[in-house]
């Protein structure tokens, strides 16, 4: 069941995001974007070593974002399973023709 509040922030948060990202923009545009002057000195070898600790940080981010999509998975299947356990047991279709409606 969807709640009128959970709509409402969804809006709020697409808003707040559109409207920093529209900041940013023009501040950066204002600040005129230059290339940082301290990875002008930098080496070939010493970029190349950079660019590999972020891929080993990116393969490190990963494989952590599998674990947490695993494990909210497993929560999910396990919340599942106990709601299936305590709903109410069904009427029996022969059971539902004795109780019927006044109108």
């Amino acid at each position: 069941m969807i709640h009128v509040d959970e709509p409402i922030a969804a809006i709020a948060v697409s808003a707040c995001t559109i409207i920093g990202a529209v900041a940013g923009a023009l501040w950066q545009r204002a600040r005129g974007w230059r290339e940082p002057e301290r990875l002008r000195d930098l080496s070939t070898d010493q970029l190349h070593a950079r660019f590999d600790r972020l891929e080993q940080l990116g393969d490190a981010m990963a494989i952590e974002i599998e674990r947490v999509s695993e494990g909210q998975r497993f929560t999910t299947r396990l919340l599942s399973e106990r709601m299936v356990a305590q709903a109410p047991p069904a009427l029996p279709l022969s059971r539902s023709s004795e109780f019927r409606t006044p109108h």
